[in-house]
């Protein structure tokens, strides 16, 4: 069932559009009457126009590598004991509304709200090769924005909010499960989402557990304390896990994947050689900039890495200032005042400028700092 609104296909049974939440409607057969997807006969001609339901068809399942993050509440079930089910309820929805913000800030799917607990995938339904690292700013995001809820609602019967964050990688199936008496979309099978389910039942409160998959992925982004081996119910060998403390932020990924040394540049002379003639002309004095483009993993890093290891040869300073895919339409929102609850940073302004500085004053430690104080 095809939305007007926005041509995203619906399977049959829909009220509404899946994709943007418009009003599904269906044409007559007979008269050609616009009706609502959810009206049995027609309005301009009274036929019935709700008999023989096209089969329900699920997505065809696709197996893939995912990260998946689950977080609860802490002590959910006291706090349905002390407070009215309204106040609960408000509760439960600025909860929801907090995590959300960091989920979406950076880029994961809400996969399933179920009471005060939250499945979100990474990875799904685009890939993204950063998923993992993804998933644990998202999980330190929405402890922080937790913490900031709690700053908000100030004291209360039910004292502080706090949550449990787990953290898993792997393979997985997702499809739709389709049956007679239930359907899901999207559905999420495999050990990687029970895993982190039960990473997040050992969690601490406000803390983040990994698992040795997604840790490695990490790579040395992360401070992360080593919890060793862990027995989780259902698992028959103990599974060893991680607690992610903070982000480094010191070193770009580039760096941290090549810390070990750099293998040698094949195939990039005529890049490279257009770089140093650029390279030569600054120098005397003739300002110069070039951009490098093309496809992900073509050695667009490895080829400036190459210009940069020379200039530093020549006793020249070198300034590396990225964009960071996590702190988007700056500009647009950085003029934006925060909604105190949920404490977002996405309107952060000058985020890589505040980066640099971090670097080359060798502070360590969190990211989330705030805007740098800049003094003549």
């Amino acid at each position: 069932m095809q939305c007007g609104a926005c041509r995203f296909d619906n399977r049959h049974g829909r009220a509404y559009c899946a994709d943007c939440g418009a009003v599904l409607q269906v044409s007559c057969s007979a008269c050609g009457f616009t009706n609502q997807a959810t009206e049995k006969f027609c309005g301009g001609c009274g036929a019935n126009i709700g008999t023989a339901p096209a089969p329900v068809q699920g997505a065809e399942p696709d197996r893939r590598p995912l990260t998946v993050l689950f977080c609860d509440l802490v002590n959910s079930t006291m706090l349905s004991t002390v407070l009215d089910s309204e106040d609960l309820r408000e509760l439960i929805r600025d909860y929801r509304e907090s995590a959300a913000t960091a989920i979406e800030e950076f880029g994961g799917f809400p996969s399933s709200f179920v009471g005060d607990g939250i499945m979100v995938l990474f990875g799904f339904p685009t890939a993204q090769e950063d998923a993992a690292e993804r998933a644990a700013r998202a999980g330190l995001g929405i402890v922080k924005a937790v913490q900031q809820l709690n700053e908000h609602l100030g004291s209360s019967a039910a004292g502080a909010l706090a949550v449990r964050i787990g953290i898993a990688t792997g393979l997985v199936v997702v499809g739709d499960l389709i049956g007679r008496a239930t359907a899901e979309e999207d559905a999420v099978i495999g050990e990687t989402p029970n895993l982190a389910a039960r990473l997040q039942a050992i969690a601490g409160p406000n803390e983040v557990i990994v698992t040795s998959s997604t840790k490695r992925l990490l790579s040395e982004l992360f401070d992360c304390e080593d919890l060793g081996p862990q027995t989780l119910k259902g698992f028959p060998e103990p599974v060893r896990a991680w607690r992610v403390i903070c982000p480094r932020g010191t070193a770009s990924r580039f760096e941290i994947t090549h810390a070990g040394g750099l293998l040698p540049l094949v195939g990039r002379e005529e890049e490279l050689q257009i770089l140093q003639r650029r390279w030569r002309r600054a120098v005397q004095g003739d300002g110069q900039v070039v951009l490098v483009s093309g496809d992900a993993g073509i050695g667009k890093s490895r080829l400036v890495q190459e210009l940069k290891m020379e200039a530093a040869k020549g006793g020249y300073g070198v300034v590396s200032i990225r964009r960071s895919p996590f702190y988007r339409n700056t500009h647009r929102l950085s003029h934006r005042q925060p909604d105190p609850r949920f404490g977002t940073e996405r309107g952060r302004s000058l985020a890589p400028i505040h980066t640099y500085f971090r670097r080359r004053g060798g502070v360590n430690g969190p990211e989330g700092g705030g805007n740098p104080t800049l003094t003549g």
